[in-house]
């Protein structure tokens, strides 16, 4: 059984991260499942402290938000609907938490069931700061890139080439793309070259088909229900997605094999975004030893990069940084929000 003081300290990393970055309604709603955590009738408390995952890694607030969240989008009736604008109805936090209650409520097993599914936003903005990370890398290498996801969830970043990016005084991606990723650069200018994927593949302990109904469904079930710019990018990147090969496989084992033999003429980039909190400390070191030990095997043919758009340590400030090998060569990039944008790109000077 999960602690009551282990669920309280997850209620306040996550309904903080919601209030910070465009979700007062489900801030409210965490507000008021923590209220509640002592009250052994309350059917969320019951789903909660049964859960028997860590409450901070399992992100089990966002998990039952999702559900919820899932639940109406596939059709459930519910006058919570009425304060959620991804239903079509009007913002107000107070009267939403109330609601939510009273459909866990009525609705206990079904969230339950829902609450397995693992958080996978596959926020399509990321596509924007990542792209102009690969940028700064072909600069430097001249190579074609052989892209490696971890945490890919449905692949949707996996194909941010195909997706239009503007970023300040650049343009890239094609003009015609119905994914216009615009209005994320906050400060400073990226640089760097144009890029050309010859291989890309992406690995997930759930993988999501984004091709199917339910997959669709999972995919907006967690985005914030106030955000309609989010959910809008989702919607496009879904009506000219096409499939890429993502395994079912953890990151560390899954990068270990294929990053084993060496890609002469290419450079192998190792991506992965807000990947790193669903991880366990132990799994954390793991994958970092691994991609460390990758690197001292990299050749000036083969170059191996690793870019990642992770939190810091107290999830405060999320920073997109740079491993390059065999130059041994460590930058932060640029700074950003979870969704990847208020991107601050950093001049060359100022970089660690």
């Amino acid at each position: 059984m999960t602690s009551k003081t282990s669920l309280r300290s997850a209620a306040d990393l996550q309904g903080r991260l919601c209030s910070e970055h465009g979700s007062p309604t489900w801030a409210a709603v965490i507000a008021a499942i923590d209220d509640q955590l002592d009250d052994s009738t309350s059917a969320t408390s019951r789903l909660l402290l049964n859960d028997p995952r860590d409450p901070v890694e399992s992100a089990v607030f966002l998990r039952i938000l999702g559900a919820v969240h899932r639940l109406l989008l596939l059709g459930i009736s519910s006058d919570l609907s009425r304060y959620l604008p991804s239903l079509g109805g009007q913002t107000s936090p107070h009267l939403a938490a109330k609601a939510f209650l009273t459909f866990v409520g009525e609705h206990e097993n079904r969230v339950q069931a829902e609450m397995q599914h693992p958080v996978q936003t596959n926020e399509v903005a990321r596509s924007g700061i990542l792209s102009a990370g690969l940028r700064t890398i072909v600069a430097e290498t001249h190579l074609p890139v052989r892209l490696l996801e971890v945490g890919s969830s449905a692949g949707l970043n996996l194909r941010l080439d195909e997706y239009r990016i503007h970023m300040g005084e650049e343009f890239w991606g094609p003009e015609d793309s119905p994914v216009v990723l615009d209005h994320l650069l906050n400060s400073g200018q990226p640089d760097g070259a144009a890029f050309v994927i010859v291989d890309r593949a992406g690995c997930d302990l759930s993988p999501i088909n984004a091709a199917s109904d339910a997959g669709q469904v999972r995919l907006r079930s967690f985005i914030w229900p106030e955000d309609r710019v989010r959910m809008s990018r989702l919607n496009a990147a879904l009506s000219v997605f096409e499939p890429v090969r993502i395994d079912a496989a953890s990151a560390t084992d899954w990068v270990r094999s294929q990053c084993a033999t060496p890609q002469t003429g290419h450079v192998t980039v190792v991506m992965h975004s807000i990947v790193m909190p669903y991880l366990t400390g132990a799994e954390r070191q793991e994958f970092v030893t691994v991609m460390d030990d990758l690197g001292a095997q990299a050749a000036t043919d083969a170059p191996l990069a690793w870019l990642r758009m992770e939190f810091d340590d107290n999830y405060g400030t999320v920073s997109l940084e740079l491993d390059l090998w065999p130059l041994n060569r460590h930058e932060v990039l640029a700074t950003c929000n979870p969704h990847g944008a208020n991107i601050n790109w950093l001049p060359v000077a100022s970089r660690t």
